[in-house]
Order: C-alpha cells, then sequence, then structure tokens
C-alpha cells in the first residue's frame, strides 16, 4: 500500500500533480521524471497541453473555495465526523447528511470533476492533509487541515492559484 512505503505517499502526490497539471509539458514532465536532458522546443506541440491554445489556460485563486472547504471542515468537526474526500465534496455540493452541509457555503457553479481537482490540488499543496485510520480489513483515508492551513485562514490576502480549466 501507498501509505506503508516511506515515499509512496510522496510518490502518489507526484502522480496526482501530473494529472492535475494541465500547462506543463507532458513529454517534458516525464522526461524529467526519468532524468533525461530536455528541452522546450523537443516536443514540437507533440503533447496536448502543448496544442492547446494558451488563451484556454487560466490562473483561479482558489483560496476562496479552500476557506468553504474549512467551513466544511469545521462543521464535521463539530459533529464529530470524519470525512473523505468524496464526503467532503459531497458537502460541498450539499448533498450526504444534511449535518455536514453549512448554509453559508453556496453550492459551486461548477462541475464536479473541478471540485475533485481543487480537492487533489489542496492536498498535494499542504492546504489539506490525509489522516490515515486502520482497522482490521481497510485502511480509511480521510482529509484534514494542512500544514499551510493558517496562510488562509481569516480574511488576509493569500492567493493559491491553480492552473486548471474550469468547467
Amino acid at each position: 500500500m501507498v501509505f506503508q512505503d516511506k515515499v509512496g505517499l510522496q510518490n502518489l502526490y507526484k502522480v496526482l500533480a501530473y494529472c492535475l497539471d494541465q500547462t506543463s509539458c507532458r513529454r517534458s514532465l516525464i522526461a524529467t521524471h526519468f532524468e533525461e536532458n530536455w528541452k522546450e522546443n523537443d516536443c514540437a506541440e507533440m503533447c496536448d497541453h502543448c496544442r492547446k491554445p494558451e488563451s484556454i489556460r487560466k490562473q483561479i485563486d482558489v483560496a476562496y473555495y479552500c476557506r468553504q472547504l474549512y467551513q466544511i471542515m469545521t462543521k464535521a468537526v463539530q459533529c464529530e465526523t470524519r470525512l473523505t474526500a468524496l464526503k467532503l465534496v459531497d458537502a460541498w455540493y450539499g448533498k450526504g447528511a444534511s449535518s455536514l452541509r453549512v448554509s453559508n457555503v453556496p453550492v459551486p457553479n461548477f462541475t464536479r470533476e473541478t471540485a475533485e481537482a481543487i480537492v487533489g490540488y489542496l492536498l498535494i499543496n499542504g492546504y489539506l492533509q490525509k489522516d490515515f485510520h486502520f482497522s482490521a480489513y481497510s485502511t480509511i483515508s480521510y482529509l484534514k487541515r494542512g500544514p499551510k492551513s493558517g496562510l488562509v485562514s481569516g480574511d488576509n490576502d493569500h492567493k493559491i492559484l491553480f492552473n486548471y480549466e474550469f468547467h
């Protein structure tokens, strides 16, 4: 399992970062992983990211959404409930247990896929973190606030910029 290996979780986060990255040249990322020398123009627009027009790419500040997720997580702590990524996104969309819904957190106006990408991005960047619970038959991965959570708490102007094509 990933959590048992010393670098397993770190490698899993690298795979997640690769999947969420919609701007970097895929061939360059793979070359870097295999420690190959690679120049920007070596791709010659052969990957989907290099072929995509730059006008489509947007850098979005997701700090606002991070604060919304923290409100849901705070409510879950008050209800003595642990949240998996699935439960967190469900609560964000006003689905699942009504006790986890927060009245002043609006339902996002983008797809669930985008919401899951935001949660993944916050996870790999330290705004959220995994909390593993082990039982005799399974391992459950819960989410909690990460080490960078203090940066976005309150009304400060901290930005979390995410290059992603929102749907």
